[in-house]
């Protein structure tokens, strides 16, 4: 009898649908200090996944750069954390994915508090998910030429401006 439970239990899991499922999701588990306060599900892993809701949160005005070199620039802040079954970001276990500028990482993590999320959904009840948080900044920098006689600038004292000075946003 025992046996026969566990071939149907087999069975039930290796369903095509429930393999196809199981195939595209990543087998690597959550850090097991995330799994204190219960089960953390990753985004294939549920039948809803968590969806944020409301808007970016604004970052502080220091967190914008005095200047810079380049004529423009794309910094990224990506972030790891969970969110729980109420929609919102559990601060223990926010980590740093990715950065290239820790001023700008640090101006985001202090957001992270404000985000809000509609809960992941397994089975009709809301779960804790893994979520995978990306802020991105564009800094485009004009210059404009100064002419020595005092007189206004011209158009054609001006720098070109067009496709390859404009930046659309990072990727």
């Amino acid at each position: 009898m025992r046996l026969l439970g566990l071939a149907l239990l087999v069975a039930l899991f290796n369903t095509p649908a429930e393999a196809q499922r199981r195939k595209k999701c990543n087998t690597a588990l959550p850090d097991s200090s995330l799994l204190v306060s219960g089960p953390v599900y990753r985004e294939c892993d549920v039948d809803r996944a968590a969806s944020r809701v409301g808007l970016e949160p604004k970052l502080s005005s220091s967190s914008t750069p005095a200047g810079t070199s380049h004529s423009s620039s794309c910094t990224v802040a990506e972030f790891r954390f969970v969110v729980d079954t109420s929609g919102k970001v559990e601060p223990a276990g926010i980590e740093v994915a990715r950065t290239d500028d820790r001023s700008f990482s640090q101006a985001v993590l202090v957001t992270l508090n404000e985000l809000r999320y509609r809960p992941a959904m397994r089975d009709g009840v809301p779960v804790r998910q893994l979520v995978t948080y990306r802020r991105t900044r564009s800094v485009v920098v004009t210059t404009t030429t100064v002419v020595s006689s005092g007189a206004m600038p011209t158009a054609a004292d001006l720098p070109m401006s067009g496709p390859s000075g404009t930046t659309s946003g990072c990727r």
